[in-house]
């Protein structure tokens, strides 16, 4: 009899260690999903996130109202972005998430002569600073659901009055357009709601934001529906490390712009991702990653070049920032 209650002891102190582990030390999936969705997630109070990315895209195929038709001009557009994400745990169900980008923007085309040019833009974009709580969370044995909700806005950190002369026999005028500048110059308020869903070997992931645009140079680009559903699998791993399998549904629902209160006809539409992903764990607290988004919807409106892929490589880093309360 003693010696069972001395078993019961041992176990019932096991317990409770790894309780207290788990509560200050929180596991890798609470911070890994998802990879191209925004990074709409609460943090243990005490312990902070540092996700440097570098992503690159390019558009070259020109469609008219979702159809591919000929483009005279050969246009092909590219974004190089590197990025840092600073998520910050304020206090317990709410983190403060911050993105700092550089952009580096590239547009080609042919001239009347012939001959290709290349207009470049290059500066610091605009900073997105989310606050995101956590309204709910149910625990049980093998799983637990989380629920958010996420506010914030779009500061015009960047430069929207980049020049180059070479654009002024194509547009008219020296000034970039909108969509090649690095900034936007407006301020854009976003809300919306994600959830997760952890089980034994799978994590789903799902949320809706949108982004309500202002108005800046008589420019308003139209209002954003985003919406994102992922699933991982973590029952791998690769030189003893855990390698997770991820997979996104990356969607874009926006409105047409409008230039001085007209109606801009060659903008906005629908675009949907596919977006397969890998994330591996070299250590607890160091994530690397990776995922490419495939176009697999894209019904733009008018005439307009449309995405051929994005690709994005990064890595996270958990750290303590303070001890939790």
């Amino acid at each position: 009899m003693r010696q069972a209650r001395r078993y019961a002891k041992i176990i019932g102190l096991a317990l409770g260690i790894a309780a207290l582990l788990l509560e200050v030390w929180p596991v890798a999936p609470a911070w890994a999903l998802p990879i191209n969705a925004p990074l709409a997630q609460t943090l243990f109070p005490g312990f902070s996130l540092f996700v440097p990315r570098v992503s690159f895209s390019r558009a070259l195929r020109l469609q008219e109202r979702g159809e591919a038709t000929a483009d005279p001009l050969d246009r092909t557009v590219t974004a190089h972005v590197e990025s840092i994400d600073i998520v910050y745990a304020a206090i317990h169900d709410f983190s403060l998430i911050a993105t700092i980008p550089y952009v580096t923007k590239s547009f080609r085309f042919t001239d009347a002569s012939g001959n290709r040019q290349e207009v470049t833009s290059t500066g610091f974009g605009d900073v997105p600073v989310l606050g995101v709580y956590r309204f709910l969370r149910k625990d049980w044995l093998g799983g637990s659901l989380q629920l958010a909700t996420v506010g914030g806005l779009k500061l015009p950190t960047g430069s929207d009055a980049e020049r180059d002369e070479r654009l002024r026999p194509l547009l008219g005028t020296d000034r970039l357009p909108p969509e090649l500048q690095p900034g936007s110059g407006s301020v854009d308020f976003l809300f919306g709601l994600p959830a997760m869903l952890s089980l034994k070997w799978f994590t789903f992931y799902g949320d809706v934001l949108y982004k309500v645009n202002s108005e800046a140079n008589d420019v308003r680009f139209g209002n954003v529906l985003r919406y994102d559903l992922a699933v991982d699998y973590r029952r791998l791993s690769l030189f003893g490390r855990d390698l997770f399998l991820v997979l996104e549904l990356n969607g874009l629902l926006q409105e047409r712009a409008t230039r001085n209160g007209q109606r801009v006809e060659d903008s906005g539409g629908h675009l949907l991702f596919l977006s397969p992903g890998l994330q591996l764990f070299p250590t607890p607290t160091l994530l690397l990653e990776t995922s490419i988004q495939i176009p697999v919807v894209r019904r733009n409106f008018g005439t307009q070049l449309v995405p051929e892929y994005n690709v994005l490589f990064g890595l996270r880093y958990l750290f303590p920032t303070a001890l939790s309360r």
